[in-house]
């Protein structure tokens, strides 16, 4: 799933901006993993935790922005969602995407990515 959420921010990001997406930002397990796939090799902003990612900071939000991404039924999407009213969002999508391997294929869920783009 990391695989394809990465695919649907970049995608996200590409119609917002032609800036490189360095920054990915959600829960820490799904935005981890995600980063592996970005084709810019964004960080990741954990948990939206400055304890857990200390390489984010407010300026660097601002100068580069940030592709932000969770499953909605995951209980995590709560702080999700309180993160996304503090930010200046330009771009927010719902897409539904579907873990496949070897031919099986799992059950559909529902992600939300958000753009922040940069703001210089």
């Amino acid at each position: 799933m990391p695989a394809c959420a990465m695919q649907a921010a970049e995608r996200e990001w590409r119609g917002e901006t032609d800036k490189p997406l360095k920054m990915v930002a959600g829960p820490f397990v799904l935005v981890a993993t995600a980063a592996l796939y970005g084709t810019d090799r964004p960080s990741a902003f954990l948990d939206f935790s400055r304890y857990l990612s200390p390489w984010v900071d407010d300026a660097r939000i601002a100068r580069e922005g940030l592709a932000i991404m969770s499953a909605v039924d995951s209980p995590y999407y709560p702080m999700t969602a309180r993160y996304l009213a503090s930010v200046p969002v330009t771009r927010r999508t719902e897409v539904t995407l579907m873990r496949s391997w070897l031919g099986f294929h799992g059950s559909p869920r529902k992600f939300v990515i958000a753009i922040v783009p940069p703001r210089s």
